[in-house]
């Protein structure tokens, strides 16, 4: 509320799923009046001395888009005018009406729950680049709008950063024996706000909205800051230096270079805690079900602190092999 009463907020578009297919008379259980899917809601048909206050205009427009670009004829589009301070209960309590009464313009746009995620973001999003057209606002968009562009789009790689140390590509359902910090801290960093970390009875849950992308089972260690690069030759080529927590990419190979008091341990090829540094690893010489994502291409290399008593975790780098 806060935000919709700031003095430069001038228009609200709301986006919900709704029930089945609006209609405006009876056709069948999912497509009748009472269904609240697949349509442009206002509140009344106009609002006076505000900005885009021809409400009824504005939100017809947004419709004739939207059913150009139909991905079939029962997705069609209507506008409903819920004429809310005429004693709608349901909308009086609605974030537009609440807009409405503060004298900015608002909108709301419903998709349909029957339809699949990326299909209802598809049409959400063609109403939303109408009303920002509509509105005179510039913007960029980095896939194409449709389906198969906008699914590629919810679907690239996610990667979030746990504890400073570990970093997760695109992961797999469940991930075992993840080095944790033994302190009892546990912190993530992700630029996608929609990600979050949560407990759960064995460990660990990573959410990508409402959806949880990989459950991981912890493996506690003391941390240590011994060094924060690796030197590693990939494929045929000079050895380089790469940074602790990246991923990189081998189109064959890659070697650890030793590194004194460092211990490699490339997960899903050993069975024993002995130092893989200076081995040519090839993909097939790793097991496939240690890998980290869903196309098994992608493997973790972790590094250790080698003491007199329990080994310090360090680190780790991901090595993804390409085609």
């Amino acid at each position: 509320k806060a935000l919709v009463l700031q003095p430069n907020v001038t228009m609200l578009v709301n986006l919900h799923d709704g029930s089945g297919f609006y209609r405006p008379k009876y056709i069948n259980k999912m497509m009748n009046p009472n269904r609240w899917g697949n349509i442009a809601i206002i509140d009344q048909a106009t609002l006076p001395n505000a900005i885009y206050g021809d409400l009824e205009a504005t939100a017809n427009k947004v419709v004739k888009e939207l059913n150009k670009h139909l991905l079939d004829p029962k997705h069609k589009y209507h506008l409903r005018n819920t004429h809310t301070a005429k004693g709608d209960k349901e909308m009086l309590k609605s974030l537009s009406y609440f807009a409405i009464k503060n004298g900015k313009a608002a909108y709301a746009n419903e998709a349909s729950k029957t339809l699949p995620v990326h299909e209802r973001v598809y049409y959400h999003l063609i109403a939303v680049e109408e009303y920002l057209k509509l509105a005179g606002i510039e913007f960029k968009r980095k896939f194409e709008l449709t389906p198969q562009g906008v699914k590629k789009a919810l679907d690239e790689d996610l990667s979030v950063l746990v504890c400073g140390k570990f970093m997760f590509y695109s992961p797999k359902s469940r991930l075992g024996y993840i080095p944790l910090s033994n302190d009892g801290e546990l912190e993530f960093d992700c630029d996608n706000a929609l990600v979050a970390l949560t407990k759960n009875k064995d460990g660990y849950n990573i959410h990508y909205g409402n959806k949880i992308v990989t459950r991981f089972t912890p493996q506690f260690f003391e941390y240590s800051n011994l060094i924060n690069e690796i030197e590693i030759r990939i494929d045929e080529g000079e050895p380089e230096f790469v940074i602790l927590g990246q991923k990189i990419s081998a189109k064959n190979s890659f070697e650890i270079i030793k590194r004194d008091g460092v211990r490699t341990n490339i997960i899903g090829y050993g069975t024993i805690p002995v130092d893989e540094s200076g081995i040519k690893i090839s993909k097939d010489m790793i097991k496939s079900r240690f890998s980290m994502d869903k196309d098994e291409s992608i493997y973790r290399v972790e590094f250790y602190e080698e003491t007199d008593s329990k080994d310090k975790f360090i680190g780790m780098i991901l090595v993804e092999f390409v085609k």
